[in-house]
């Protein structure tokens, strides 16, 4: 698995045969709910689970709410592993579950973040996994001297990816303390390669120069969702002072879950993109509607699901539409124009979400969310915000000002993946 065996996965990420429990090694159950509390004991049964038996992992997400239907009542498992009271798995379904993902040597199904109504479940074979692993790796230059920051969710695609990429190197996974930090780490940790999504950087960012100059980072990854071009400006600015590389990736869990990449050496060429493919990667744009589509050998090997009667897996359109307007240049370097779910119409003016979250957060600078209620644009601040926002907006959309509606920050939500959490902040100002 990922070319090398528990022993060296176990070394690599600071961990001993003795962190494993004893009762994981008796699971021998073809599928397993798989709980990451960010602890090591959890690294070291996972990275046995996956190194040493056959069993598929279910990996259990941080905003369980969103999948109680499947997690909760459907799903054909036994046991749970590293997480207490958790009702019994549902074993009428059991054998035919196993079936099917055993014909598709199915190891790993990953749970997508949620930012969407409806969150979807994406299965992973072993060789899927060892493809995206390696093509992360050769995009990023990872080398054994690299030394990565585990700070991110391992039980969602992005964390996931920087734990798989750095093992198949050969380098190191330093794996914090739970509750430590991120500023913390960064200061004063000896890793190398920090791996960040907007709220991370934003967290931080008054304190950039400081941090970054105690700091022994060599590589600053950023993806998860968009940064305004201030962000992104300023960032690269501050690493180049600090002889820090900027690194911007592009990706969905569905992809393996990384698609484009762009390193520092191209930034000042190519300031407003999110990179060329990364091996094994060949992005287009829809000619119909500008979506994003990709063809890949790391694509996952679809969604798993179920209903009443029976288990499901459903395989992915070949090429996948990504859901994101883009563009691409001569050169293949892509830049995201927005969603193309995240258009609306409001008093029949046909508004781009992103495009107002654009411009309110260059002009508040803090962290916005953008999203159509009802009849209203609904825009809930990250902070306490001094602009009269809702006439800035209105003259520049022309949109009438009783259709703007601005919220407290206290409705301003961020799920397990730190990304904007629209449903729950949908819900919460509708209650």
């Amino acid at each position: 698995m990922l070319g090398i065996n528990l022993d060296k996965a176990l070394s690599l990420c600071n961990l001993k045969e003795t962190d494993i429990d004893n009762s994981v090694k008796k699971f021998n159950n073809n599928l397993l709910l798989f709980h990451f509390d960010g602890s090591k004991k959890a690294l070291a049964n996972y990275l046995y689970l996956l190194f040493e038996t056959s069993n598929i992992l279910i990996l259990n997400p941080t905003n369980r709410s969103q999948f109680s239907k499947s997690f909760h009542s459907g799903l054909p498992y036994e046991f749970v592993v590293g997480l207490d009271n958790f009702p019994p798995g549902n074993k009428k379904y059991l054998d035919q579950g196993k079936t099917i993902l055993t014909d598709r040597l199915i190891r790993l199904i990953i749970p997508t973040s949620g930012t969407t109504a409806s969150p979807k479940l994406v299965c992973f074979s072993e060789n899927k996994l060892y493809k995206a692993a390696k093509n992360i790796s050769l995009s990023l230059s990872i080398s054994k001297e690299d030394i990565a920051c585990g700070y991110l969710p391992t039980n969602y695609g992005y964390g996931l990816s920087v734990l798989h990429s750095h093992l198949f190197s050969n380098s190191k996974f330093f794996l914090p303390e739970v509750n430590t930090k991120f500023i913390d780490l960064l200061m004063s940790s000896n890793c190398t390669n920090f791996y960040t999504v907007p709220s991370m950087l934003k967290y931080i960012d008054k304190f950039a120069e400081k941090i970054l100059l105690k700091s022994n980072a060599k590589k600053l990854c950023q993806a998860g969702g968009a940064l305004s071009q201030s962000q992104v400006d300023f960032w690269n600015s501050v690493c180049i002072k600090n002889n820090i590389e900027f690194i911007r990736m592009y990706g969905q869990t569905e992809c393996g879950p990384r698609i484009s990449c762009l390193r520092g050496k191209d930034y000042l060429n190519y300031p407003t993109s999110v990179g060329s493919a990364i091996p094994s990667v060949e992005i287009e744009i829809s000619k119909s509607n500008g979506e994003i589509l990709i063809n890949s050998s790391m694509l996952s090997d679809g969604y798993f699901s179920n209903n009443s009667e029976s288990w499901n897996i459903e395989e992915l359109p070949t090429p996948f539409p990504t859901g994101d307007l883009g563009e691409i240049d001569n050169d293949g370097f892509l830049t995201i124009l927005g969603r193309s779910s995240r258009f609306v119409k409001i008093q029949d003016i046909r508004l781009s979400l992103d495009e107002i979250e654009f411009v309110s957060q260059e002009i508040t600078k803090v962290d916005i969310a953008a999203f159509q209620n009802q009849e209203y644009l609904a825009i809930v601040p990250s902070q306490n915000i001094q602009e009269d926002l809702v006439d800035i907006l209105s003259k520049n959309f022309g949109i009438p000002k009783r259709n703007i509606k601005l919220f407290s920050e206290k409705y301003f939500i961020l799920n397990g993946n730190n990304k904007k959490d629209y449903p729950s902040m949908k819900s919460k100002i509708s209650n």
